[in-house]
């Protein structure tokens, strides 16, 4: 027996038996590795005006890696600015990631003399949830991120 033909044999033995555990397994960990199953999120928070305002109590959730917990980022009090394709009015916005069938949320109390509109947006442009709180008041958006379509 050769030095190739000895080495060759328990290769092809390990090789083969692994191609049946993952047949078996109907591959699905590295179907998991390849499947869409995280959505970028943006969070956006608005009040009227052109004038920037100060929110306070603001809250949004994410996660730092896919298949880690879902976080409650409480970030306090934010300046709202100027958004692109608003002119009439200024906010904040929050870039997350979450998986698929996770809470999305995001909250934040306006001024006294403004009230504040919320959305949350899959990919920059599917709107999953809109509100609009009181002036003064909080105002609230949450929606479960979605499945993705197959």
């Amino acid at each position: 027996m050769s030095l190739i033909s000895s080495i060759a044999k328990p290769v092809l033995a390990i090789a083969a038996a692994g191609s049946i555990v993952l047949t078996a397994s109907g591959c699905s960990a590295i179907e998991s590795l390849f499947r869409k199953d995280a959505w970028a999120v943006t969070y956006e928070i608005t009040v009227s005006g052109n004038e920037p305002a100060e929110l306070t109590d603001v809250t949004y959730s994410g996660q730092e890696k896919r298949r880690e917990p879902v976080i409650l980022y409480e970030v306090g009090t934010v300046k709202t600015g100027p958004i692109e394709g608003l002119s009439d009015q200024t906010g904040w916005t929050q870039e997350a990631m979450l998986d698929v069938e996770n809470l999305a949320s995001v909250s934040a109390t306006a001024p006294d003399d403004l009230s504040a509109s919320c959305r949350i947006l899959l990919d920059n442009e599917r709107v999953i949830a809109s509100g609009t709180g009181e002036p003064g008041g909080t105002v609230l958006c949450e929606a479960v991120t979605p499945l993705f379509d197959e």
